[in-house]
C-alpha cells in the first residue's frame, strides 16, 4: 500500500493549481460580510465525512460550536490563529495557537474531541486550515448563537484568559 502523508502533500503540492486555489480563497474571504470562504473537498453536505479548505482573514472568527456526534480535525496550512475550548458552563479551559511553522507544522494538527464548544479566532492577516470530521455537514452541530459575530465580540472573546466565562 503506497502512503501519502498530509503533511507532505501539501508542502510537496505547492504548485500553480494550489496557488491558483489559495488565491481564490483569499480573494473570495475578503469579499464575503464574514471574512471566510472554503472549498469543499467532499461531494455533496449528505456525505458521511466533511473535508475543506477554510480561509479566514483577520477580524473574524468561527462562531462558538460544538459538534456532539464526532471530533474535529484541524491542520493549519498558512498563518496563525486561536483555538479556544469552553467546557458546558463555557468557562474557558484551553487556549491553543494553530500556526505552520517554517518548514511543517507544530503538532501537525489540533483535535477538538466532540460535545467540546469551541472558536478559531484568526490573528494574522489570513489563516488557512483543513477542517475533517466525520457526519453530514450541519449534522449534529449546535451553535451557541445564530447570529453574525461582531467586531466588539471577537475581541471580548479574544480577551478571554483561561477560567473566564463567555458572556460575563
Amino acid at each position: 500500500m503506497s502512503t501519502i502523508w498530509l503533511k507532505d502533500w501539501v508542502k510537496d503540492h505547492n504548485d500553480a493549481a494550489l496557488r491558483s486555489i489559495e488565491r481564490d480563497l483569499i480573494l473570495l474571504s475578503k469579499q464575503s460580510p464574514l471574512k471566510r470562504s472554503r472549498i469543499c473537498f467532499h461531494d455533496d453536505p449528505q456525505n458521511d465525512s466533511q473535508f475543506m479548505l477554510i480561509q479566514l482573514c483577520r477580524g473574524t472568527f468561527i462562531p462558538i460550536h460544538k459538534h456532539t456526534e464526532n471530533h474535529e480535525v484541524y491542520f493549519p496550512t498558512c498563518g496563525i490563529a486561536n483555538l479556544l475550548l469552553f467546557d458546558e458552563q463555557m468557562i474557558l479551559t484551553d487556549r491553543r495557537r494553530l500556526t505552520v511553522e517554517n518548514d511543517g507544522c507544530r503538532g501537525l494538527f489540533e483535535v477538538v474531541p466532540r460535545d467540546t464548544w469551541h472558536t478559531i479566532i484568526c490573528v494574522s492577516e489570513t489563516f488557512r486550515y483543513l477542517e475533517y470530521r466525520r457526519g453530514r455537514m450541519g449534522e449534529g452541530e449546535v451553535k451557541l448563537k445564530s447570529s453574525t459575530p461582531s467586531v466588539e465580540e471577537l475581541s471580548y472573546i479574544d480577551s478571554l484568559c483561561i477560567g473566564g466565562r463567555y458572556g460575563e
